[in-house]
């Protein structure tokens, strides 16, 4: 029997990326004690570092716990087809309007890793291998 791996860690621009029309949520996590410090002040200064391409913090791996707070707190729906495993975004979370297995955000970070949430948003959809 194969061992469960967690996902792999979310890079910080991705948490920014995949969340970023849920800003409020990934303020409410990073605002908690445990995730204060460096986070906040990354999140208040996101477009500084984006401006001065500052990828020793924009590339630095985020906690998959931080991530799954996010995710699990997000209204955000997925739609896995598992034929041509293809993961895209919905409107709603009714796998009907599209084919295939709905998906919260949480499920999708747990299952495939949270950039993969990023890369569904930026390309429409993502592939999982």
């Amino acid at each position: 029997m194969k061992a469960k791996r967690d996902p792999p860690a979310m890079l910080f621009w991705e948490l920014i990326s995949a969340f970023g029309s849920e800003e409020t949520i990934v303020r409410e996590v990073v605002s908690e004690a445990r995730w204060r410090e460096p986070y906040l002040a990354w999140v208040d200064n996101f477009a500084e570092l984006v401006d001065t391409q500052d990828r020793a913090v924009l590339d630095a791996p985020v906690p998959l716990a931080l991530s799954r707070s996010v995710a699990d707190r997000s209204s955000l729906h997925y739609v896995y087809d598992w034929f041509s495993r293809h993961l895209r975004c919905v409107e709603t979370k009714r796998a009907y309007v599209v084919k295939g297995t709905a998906l919260t955000a949480v499920e999708v970070h747990d299952r495939f890793g949270g950039s993969v949430i990023e890369e569904a948003h930026e390309k429409g959809a993502a592939v999982i291998p």
